[in-house]
């Protein structure tokens, strides 16, 4: 082992140590006046208070209150329960009710209608002949 000291500095070998930036400079200060006891003029403007409370405000807010709502009314209507349907809403569901089965009907009837002209085919040998495997 050698106790001879080696740069381990993480910077790329050559660079040394860096320069200093050059600061700027600061203006320069007026001396406090301390017969002055008016700071009335550093007080801030209406127009730069209002922004600064607009700065501070959620730009969220009416979505959130939004959502507040409808979480409300969800829970006000699942209290109550099921409302019973209006009497022109009732009057609908029956309509509705009867169209279907009417629907449901008319689909059996079809169905076996067709099933009936199957027969009917078959009965007058119109209906064409399906292969039939041949033992041999």
């Amino acid at each position: 082992m050698s106790f001879v000291r080696v740069n381990r500095s993480y910077q790329p070998h050559g660079l040394g140590k860096r320069t200093g930036r050059a600061r700027k400079k600061t203006s320069a200060r007026q001396e406090w006046v301390s017969t002055v006891h008016d700071l009335s003029v550093h007080r801030a403007t209406p127009e730069e208070l209002n922004r600064r409370h607009e700065m501070h405000r959620s730009k969220n807010r009416a979505a959130a209150q939004w959502e507040l709502r409808e979480r409300a009314l969800r829970r006000k209507l699942r209290r109550q329960g099921p409302a019973s349907p209006d009497p022109l809403d009732r009057a609908k569901l029956a309509i509705m009710r009867e169209v279907l089965a009417d629907q449901y009907q008319m689909q059996e009837v079809l169905e076996r209608s067709d099933r009936a002209m199957a027969v009917v085919k078959d009965l007058f040998g119109d209906a064409p002949r399906r292969k039939t495997a041949s033992k041999k």
